[in-house]
């Protein structure tokens, strides 16, 4: 079987003006930019700002074409002979790895060569499944392999080749990076890697220490051989050339032009770009059609590349909504090293201030993820990537369409550049969808288990009678939502798993009955509190009923084998017979027992499905499957006619799960405050990441959207992330400081059972439900808090102080919101706007104005509300 590499670094236009001169480029533009393609090959040549007249590309694309040139491949038997010459070492043997990924210091020490202090093991190479001893196989994270050797005979540079890494890798020789493979090389799990090694970098009085960090994404993972170090004619292969453009067509779609542009055989590649009349922004996609006789594997993360670019001297990068939270300057940025966001939202932003330019590209996709990239050449141009992570069999004739990447160019301040992504939603129709909870804005969810917490195994809580009996607690701190961790079917004893439930239309008695729920449902809705449940589509055990009966729900893999998640059946969210049991499942919930919505494990989607009898589009049960199957739940919900709410548990940060969430994780800034704490960040650090952060992502996000904001939840108090409380984790006055910030920042907040008290999981500590029924009651009583607009920073210079500030504003009232992360007292002015204004905190009425400011006390919170 054929596996096509759609290795693109590619072309994109607009509105076409010049075709003439077998040697003149294909010129396209309108009233804002003018792009150029090379006739031969369609290489993107240039993009001007038209109100400038400025030039954005920087440089030549390497392989900028259409279509993708053959895969440079491993030719064993040159490299065999380089070794047996004398040309190159055989550096394959003799190495170490990590079987426990270290921590960010012991990485740091690693990557300088410094190997003491950190568990290794030997490793033979080839180190993975089917060709060595398979040490990463289902063990996701980074690791580090090492080892050392002398400096072989000879001057010059020399080149270091190695088999394969799976999936990515960045590679160094004496604490100094000489290459790296990340999401943006297509087939990158299995491409040879071949690494230039400058002379100057090779110890001749002692030995070298080669390392590799390897990051195993899923499934298989390690490093495959071999590993020579030689010279670079004897082991550098010739890049094969791209095939020549073959035809190029422009034509009017309404009040754009697009232009396809065609190459390659049997593989036919097609760019289309589109460009808008009067518009700053264009797009381009690609469709793929296999024009032989043979069925054709596509499975090759298909690459929109640009060439370099620049749209200042000074320009830096960002990915709005995720982290690193800021610019980077492009400068100073390893060159050839790809930067990415946490998230896999395709959002990346190039901006210069002095230019006062900027230029904003997005991803649109709802089939497969397509992770962004951005990659220094020369002094300081970028390359920017895209990677639909598509898997697809094509038969004879076929085709493939794949996603929308769009660009956007703006002039004038950065957040009118990060604004710039609200044309390109509008033009998808990306929004949150109708018919949710109407006052979802100013809610305020409790997440917990009628068996408990994890501390308690979820067993020693008592069930939903003891739920019941703390629902006044609840209604003290002006809960609204009471979001139940599952409570179905999931068996006793040794196999029993919350998370792994045999049938989603029945309660486990562990927890009590269905006649106890009802009662549940409705004492609490007399206090005002309604229900949440949590769906688990990811699939049952392999000995259910469930999964005996549908066979046909499970994921196969590639070698037609059934496929397990997290230790039970991964069934394919993609399937309309397991939507629709999903559907099914979330009508009787609000049947039965007048549940308004679920929070959707795993709802990002699941593993590709290479069952050929359900698909021939494996990875449509990945992204599109979570969009699916969260549609599918949700229209369960609604079909009462109640608004709804689903919440789909996804940690990718992509924007377009607002296109089916009514609330959406905020993941990125959990990771944010987690890295804050890691770092022992500074208070300055601490308060400008945050509102630096929340303002990002505000620009960013689609219409309607909504972020529920938490600081914990079963996962990272348990086995994932933090494994501890945020009461442990960061103390008292900080956590307050925390839970204020996701009470009063714009968002839904999200409690999880215990914070509140630690007592309620059986611990000692300090109660913090005084100070929550403080602070979420302002929520609720404060029309400025409870539906106001949000200005964050709105004095940059507090931030300075560790000193959050946000400005809502709703009708005729204005709450100012502080939030101290700084552990000592501080005073602040405003000259701007003295005061008096009452502080429905502390009661306090306090002015800004010289001489006296403002003192916050260390972690303080200060709710200052004025007409």
């Amino acid at each position: 079987m054929t596996h096509a590499r759609l290795g693109l670094a590619l072309s994109a236009v607009l509105s076409l003006v010049a075709w003439a001169g077998a040697d003149e480029p294909l010129v396209i533009k309108n009233s804002h930019l003018s792009l150029a393609f090379d006739r031969q090959t369609g290489g993107w040549t240039s993009l001007v700002d038209v109100a400038t007249g400025a030039e954005l590309v920087a440089g030549p694309a390497p392989r900028a074409l259409v279509a993708a040139g053959p895969a440079v491949g491993l030719d064993r038997s040159r490299v065999s002979k380089a070794v047996a010459s004398g040309q190159a070492v055989d550096l394959s043997t003799g190495w170490q790895y990590t079987p426990t990924p270290p921590t960010n210091t012991q990485a740091a020490a690693i990557v300088a060569g410094h190997f003491e202090g950190v568990r290794w093991q030997p490793t033979p190479v080839p180190s993975r499944r089917g060709t060595g001893d398979d040490r990463l196989h289902d063990r996701n994270g980074t690791f580090f392999y090492h080892r050392s050797f002398a400096t072989p005979p000879g001057t010059g540079d020399r080149v270091l080749v190695i088999g394969a890494v799976d999936d990515f890798d960045t590679t160094y020789l004496n604490g100094t990076r000489i290459g790296g493979t990340d999401v943006g090389t297509p087939h990158h799990w299995e491409v040879p890697r071949f690494y230039r090694v400058p002379a100057r970098l090779l110890r001749h009085d002692g030995p070298n220490a080669l390392v590799i960090k390897a990051t195993n994404a899923g499934f298989d993972g390690g490093v495959d051989g071999p590993i020579v170090l030689g010279d670079s004619a004897a082991l550098t292969p010739t890049q094969p050339a791209g095939p020549p453009l073959e035809s190029h067509t422009l034509v009017r779609r309404g009040s754009a032009s697009v232009l396809t542009m065609t190459a390659g055989s049997p593989l036919r590649y097609a760019m289309e770009v589109i460009l808008p009349d009067d518009h700053p922004w264009f797009s381009r996609r690609l469709t793929v059609t296999n024009l032989g006789a043979k069925e054709v594997v596509v499975q090759s993360e298909p690459t929109l590349a640009t060439p370099p670019l620049r749209v200042g001297p000074e320009q830096g990068l960002a990915f709005p909504g995720s982290l690193p939270v800021g610019d980077r300057r492009v400068s100073e940025l390893p060159e050839g090293e790809a930067q990415s966001p946490r998230s896999l939202d395709p959002l990346a932003i190039l901006w210069d201030a002095t230019a006062r330019r900027g230029l904003g590209t997005w991803y649109f996709c709802e089939e497969e993820f397509a992770p962004v990239s951005i990659t220094r050449r020369g002094t300081s141009a970028a390359v920017i990537r895209h990677a639909q992570q598509v898997i697809v069999r094509l038969q004879p004739g076929e085709s493939v369409t794949l996603g929308r990447q769009f660009f956007w160019l703006a002039s004038g301040t950065r957040e009118q550049v990060l604004g710039g992504v609200q044309a390109v939603y509008r033009e998808v129709g990306l929004k949150a969808p109708a018919g949710g909870l109407p006052d979802l804005r100013s809610s305020v969810i409790y997440n917990g288990h009628p068996g408990g917490t994890p501390e308690q195994n979820f067993r020693g809580y008592g069930g939903f009678k003891a739920l019941e009996r703390y629902l006044p607690t609840l209604e003290q701190m002006h809960v609204d939502l009471l979001w139940l961790l599952p409570i179905w079917e999931h068996g006793d004893g040794r196999r029993w798993n919350l998370y792994a439930p045999f049938d989603h239309f029945q309660i486990s008695p562990i927890y009590g009955t269905a006649d106890e729920l009802k009662e549940l449902s409705k004492v609490a809705a007399r206090g005002g509190i309604r229900l949440m449940f949590d769906l688990v589509p990811h699939g049952p055990p392999d000995f259910t009923p469930l999964a005996k009966e549908h066979p046909e729900w499970i994921t196969h893999d590639p070698n037609d084998k059934l496929q397990y998640a997290w230790g039970q059946y991964a069934f394919d969210n993609a399937h309309p017979g397991w939507q629709a049991y999903m559907r099914r499942a979330a009508a009787w919930d609000v049947r039965e027992f007048g549940a308004v919505g679920a929070r959707v494990d795993c709802g990002a989607g699941g593993a590709p499905n290479w069952n050929r009898a359900v698909t021939a589009r494996p990875s449509l049960s990945t992204l599109a499957a979570g969009l699916g199957m969260n549609r599918a739940i949700r229209e369960g919900y609604r079909e009462g006619g109640q608004p709804a709410i689903v919440l789909p548990e996804e940690y990718t940060g992509a924007n377009v799960f607002n296109r089916v969430a009514d609330l959406t994780y905020d993941a990125q800034l959990y990771f944010l405050l987690m890295d804050l704490h890691a770092r022992q960040a500074p208070p300055a650090e601490w308060a400008g990441q945050i509102v630096q952060f929340l303002r990002d992502q505000q620009l960013t996000l689609p219409p309607g959207a909504l972020k529920m904001r938490w600081i914990s939840n079963h996962d990272t108090v348990s086995w994932t992330f933090q494994k501890n409380r945020p009461l442990v984790l960061y103390g008292v006055d900080r956590m307050r400081a925390l839970m204020a910030l996701c009470a009063f920042a714009e968002g839904v907040p999200m409690l999880y059972q215990g914070d509140e008290d630690p007592a309620v999981y059986g611990r000692k500590g300090p109660s913090s439900v005084a100070f929550l029924a403080k602070v979420y009651g302002l929520r609720k009583r404060l029309p400025a808090i409870r539906e106001g607009s949000c200005a964050y920073n709105v004095v940059p210079v507090w931030a300075d102080q560790g000193v959050v500030s946000l400005l809502r504003v709703a009708q005729s009232q204005q709450a100012l919101v502080l939030v101290s992360f700084n552990p000592e007292p501080v005073t602040i002015l405003r000259a701007d706007s003295p005061g008096p204004w009452r502080d429905e905190c502390s009661d306090e009425t306090v002015t800004f104005g010289a001489p006296a400011g403002v003192t916050m006390k260390p972690h303080q919170v200060r709710v200052l509300v004025r007409p």
